[in-house]
């Protein structure tokens, strides 16, 4: 385990940052343009490296607002009350955590979550202008209240859905449609809160491997 104060920044590119199974904790900004190795990643400010040699476990954005950049992410965590916005498209090959009241807005382009989608202790997802996110794994919204922040673009689900924490935790305008794709075993869908004024979807598609698909809004 190693802090950084400040920022960390590498200046050589023949360098290498290596550290296999252990955390990089940096309170600021880092820009590497060597290969990074590491088990955890945690990044206080703005993170700049070379998608070709980012080999890191487990990156987390925390404390400060970000744009989050394009790399070849496996474990992604957002967290400690930041805004955080994808600009350009995305995919983790791991598991992408919304968590301790983080915002994460998707802003017109795509996510793509490989493994699982979670929001908790207060972790708000924002889909409000031409947004896709595609999870293949399960979807499980537990965070805080998403009134006004789905209201727009789609959600694709491969995995199960369920909606627990606030009352308001997948409050789903119809303007956002969500996609249940066609999967070899049955989708679980489950709500602790359902109802009007409180979680709900806004439209809801189901694609089978038929042509035809049931629309429900």
């Amino acid at each position: 385990y190693a802090m950084v104060t400040g920022n960390f920044t590498t200046l050589t590119p023949q360098s290498v940052v290596s550290g296999a199974g252990h955390v990089l904790d940096v309170a600021g900004n880092v820009s590497v343009d060597t290969a990074l190795t590491l088990g955890t990643l945690r990044v206080g400010g703005t993170l700049f490296a070379d998608s070709a040699t980012y080999n890191v476990a487990t990156t987390v954005f925390s404390s400060t607002s970000h744009a989050i950049p394009a790399l070849a992410y496996d474990t992604v965590v957002v967290r400690g009350g930041a805004l955080d916005t994808l600009l350009t498209p995305l995919a983790l090959a791991g598991n992408l955590t919304v968590t301790d009241s983080a915002h994460l807005s998707v802003k017109t382009t795509s996510l793509l979550v490989q493994g699982s989608f979670v929001t908790d202790s207060g972790g708000v997802l924002d889909m409000t202008q031409n947004d896709s996110v595609h999870v293949m794994g399960n979807a499980v919204f537990g965070g805080g209240s998403t009134s006004g922040h789905l209201t727009a673009g789609r959600l694709f689900i491969d995995g199960n859905f369920s909606q627990s924490g606030d009352s308001l935790s997948f409050a789903a305008d119809t303007g956002l449609r969500t996609y249940f794709v066609h999967a070899a075993a049955p989708h679980t869908v489950t709500f602790a809160n359902p109802g009007a004024g409180k979680s709900h979807f806004g439209t809801l598609v189901f694609t089978p491997s038929a042509p035809d698909s049931i629309v429900l809004a």
